[in-house]
């Protein structure tokens, strides 16, 4: 994953903004634009199998849902190099992302590995 650019993983497929998925893991840029709010606008990059698949949502905020409380070695982050996406995982828990509205709900669910 690390050589990504920012204008790759913005040259994705986009899902529909309705939709809701899951994902092996996600990563988080900033578009370079501000939303409505005042905030920075965020792109969420739903990755599979530790490869980006598709932008699965735009927003300026992210309701993380727990649905149980990990422990601190089940959810983690790093940042890929270049672009500096902030990239989360897990390897207990797959991400589910709900509509891409200004307020965009990522839950965290229980993998079956």
């Amino acid at each position: 994953m690390n050589g990504l650019k920012k204008k790759d993983l913005l040259a994705l497929p986009q899902r529909k903004w309705d939709e809701s998925k899951e994902y092996d893991s996600i990563l988080v840029i900033n578009s370079g634009k501000k939303h409505d709010s005042g905030w920075a606008l965020m792109v969420i990059i739903g990755c599979v199998k530790s490869e980006p698949v598709e932008i699965a949502a735009w927003c300026d905020d992210i309701c993380w849902n727990f649905q149980e409380k990990p422990s601190s070695y089940d959810f983690r982050n790093d940042m890929v190099f270049p672009c500096g996406a902030i990239h989360f995982w897990s390897n207990k828990y797959k991400y589910h992302i709900g509509a891409s509205l200004s307020s965009v709900d990522v839950t965290l669910n229980r993998s079956n590995k």
